[in-house]
């Protein structure tokens, strides 16, 4: 499957994001400096394949993209994002001639425009936002159906009373053991205790609960993975890997990051797989590596050759400030 994405304005050189033809495989990894669109290409896939799976045209999380963004030097413009089945690209002239899914905004003076049109090629979607510990941790949820669908998760949570596992996936199995709920609240049980979960460690709240929510997406769904490694330890970001190349054997998974050690970690997994006694096959040709950049168009990248040792130059590339 193919993407095509755009948030310009008027003018033709005015594109804060431009992606074309890029791939999506089993393992997606989206990297770029700050500003760049990562967080904002995410929740564009999200709400698309959302609206769709729930029979609307539009989300008010649309609007309020277009809104703030289509201001200023992108005035007057649009966002568009299409998903396309390779034999409808048309890879000369860089379009996809007929869409499965796409979504076309626009901003007049006051009001802004969204609308979905197609069928989601998913049968389910999840984001996780940059900011799943807080919003694990302390129960505060913005308006927004990306938090709306992670809300819902979350409540089933407290609901059930009792968590079981569904799928088996030979990696972070602890979680459904150490984490319950009392008294409508998560909770940690660590060293004979029960510790609140707002007073548990980073490592905890977005490995055990992130593997707890995610057991629930449905196969053949699309996960968005948003900066979530910000704070792991190494042998975290080894750990949550595995369980996204585990997830990714029967959905599709998107992950945004800033962190080299995480991209390696994503790239690599099958050469530490075997210490914490899981099966995973890296094959490269099952990963994609986009890297954005703002006011540019996106570089895709080898994964083969984009290791830490050879990612130095794309780096400095993004980062030119820092070497000058």
């Amino acid at each position: 499957m193919l993407i095509d994405v755009e948030i310009r304005g008027k003018s033709e050189d005015a594109k804060l994001v431009s992606c074309r033809n890029m791939e999506l495989k089993k393992m997606n990894i989206i990297m770029g400096p700050q500003r760049s669109g990562k967080t904002t290409l995410l929740r564009l896939l999200f709400n698309a394949v959302y609206a769709r799976l729930n029979r609307l045209n539009t989300t008010h999380d649309l609007y309020r993209i277009a809104y703030n963004y289509l201001r200023g030097k992108l005035r007057g413009g649009t966002i568009v994002l299409k998903l396309c089945n390779e034999e409808k690209y048309d890879y000369d002239k860089k379009e996809c001639k007929e869409p499965a899914l796409s979504l076309k905004c626009t901003k007049g003076d006051v009001k802004a425009k969204c609308h979905v049109d197609g069928k989601s090629p998913f049968e389910g979607v999840i984001l996780i936002p940059a900011e799943f510990e807080v919003l694990m941790k302390y129960g505060v949820f913005p308006l927004g159906e990306p938090y709306d669908v992670l809300r819902i998760h979350y409540l089933s949570l407290l609901k059930s009373g009792v968590v079981k596992m569904e799928k088996q996936l030979d990696i972070l199995g602890k979680a459904f053991i150490e984490i319950g709920i009392r008294q409508d609240k998560i909770i940690e049980w660590a060293d004979g205790a029960d510790i609140d979960i707002s007073y548990s460690s980073s490592n905890v709240i977005t490995l055990y609960l992130l593997r707890i929510i995610l057991d629930k997406v449905p196969d053949g769904s699309l996960i968005l993975i948003d900066n979530v490694d910000s704070h792991l330890h190494p042998q975290a970001m080894e750990e949550l890997a595995l369980m996204l190349w585990k997830l990714a054997e029967s959905n599709m998974v998107v992950v945004a990051t800033h962190d080299l050690i995480f991209e390696e970690a994503l790239i690599h997994a099958d050469k530490y797989a075997g210490k914490y006694g899981v099966d995973v096959h890296v094959n490269f040709d099952d990963i994609t590596l986009t890297v954005l950049k703002p006011w540019s168009e996106c570089i895709m990248k080898d994964p083969r050759t984009s290791v830490i040792e050879t990612y130095t130059d794309v780096f400095r590339d993004l980062y030119s400030e820092l070497y000058r």
